[in-house]
């Protein structure tokens, strides 16, 4: 839409509905919009022009938003896997297990991953080598996060 008269500017269509919110980054020298869909794609849109760039398939429903970190992108979604995907082409670069459905956003830190998943476990994961540092159990509906093991893993 534009920002002065709420014109609209183009759409964008995906094959699903879209539960979790969007992200934005560059790729290249285009802005683009991020946003994971019930088609079990993750969208990467021009915001200039409203085309794909890319798109990247999982294999179930993503609901959070994409993270975005040293050009990557990381989302979790109800295949219960963390999905890293490179901004630049959409290609993955890994995906690690998660145990679960990930039905919320992971936050990027440190070349980290830190999200939770629905069988009550907030993991972190090391982006680069794809493995599983620390795993936290939260009990029935409470997370309690130390600061040293956010800080050392």
């Amino acid at each position: 839409m534009e920002a002065g008269t709420g014109k609209l500017l183009w759409k964008y269509a995906t094959e699903e509905k879209i539960l979790g919110g969007p992200n934005w980054t560059k790729v290249g020298d285009k802005t683009c919009v991020l946003v994971g869909s019930y088609d079990f794609k993750l969208h990467c849109v021009d915001v200039a022009s409203g085309k794909a760039v890319w798109s990247y398939e999982s294999s179930n429903y993503i609901n959070g938003s994409p993270a975005v970190a040293d050009g990557q992108t990381v989302f979790g979604g109800c295949d219960a896997m963390l999905h890293v995907i490179s901004l630049a082409d959409g290609q993955q670069v890994k995906e690690v297990e998660a145990g679960a459905y990930i039905a919320g956003s992971a936050a990027l830190a440190g070349g980290r991953a830190y999200f939770g998943q629905f069988e009550n476990e907030f993991l972190c994961v090391d982006l680069k080598e794809g493995k599983t540092p620390g795993r936290f159990m939260t009990g029935t509906f409470h997370i309690f996060l130390r600061r040293r093991w956010l800080a050392t893993g």
